[in-house]
Order: structure tokens, then sequence, then C-alpha cells
């Protein structure tokens, strides 16, 4: 746990515009991340990656509340499955 929040601070100093925690009753296993730049899915599926160290399970690119997110779900090393957000279109 302490290796993801640590993973998700970089994040933020890599430019990021903020670290939200999820809507109340979807559990600790969500995070969404607001870039201040746009990035392709592939680059987000990426520094998820990277930034975990775990294994991407799946990436797709949605669309919520009318804006594009790329949706990356991940297993850490600690093997919890989490969801991270990151906006595609940096707004």
């Amino acid at each position: 746990m302490k290796r993801f929040t640590a993973a998700m601070l970089l994040c933020l100093a890599l430019g990021a515009q903020a670290l939200l925690a999820a809507p109340e009753g979807y559990g600790s296993n969500r995070v969404t991340v607001a870039q201040a730049s746009g990035m392709t899915l592939k680059q987000a599926a990426a520094q998820v990656r990277r930034e975990t160290g775990g294994r991407i399970l799946s990436a797709e690119t949605v669309r919520e509340k009318g804006r594009k997110v790329h949706r990356i779900k991940v297993l850490t090393q600690d093997q919890k499955v989490r969801i991270v957000r990151i906006e595609a279109n940096g707004r």
C-alpha cells in the first residue's frame, strides 16, 4: 500500500492536477488521477505499470461526465486489483 501511495504522489509531482479518492461505496480499489496534459491510452497504461510495478489487466478509454477518461485496471504487487482513471484530454 505504501508503494502504491508513493506512486500516486509521484504522479502528482509529474504534473497531475489532482488526486481524488473514488466516490464512497466503491471501496479503496478505485483511484482517479486528473492529468495536466493529455496522453494516449498506451502512455497511460505504461505510466500506471511503471508507477505501481503491477500487471495491467485491462485498459480502455471511456466517456465519463462528458470527458474522455483512460480506465486502467492493474494487479498490484501486493495482489490487489486497482482501477486508475486518467483524463485523456488533460482538462
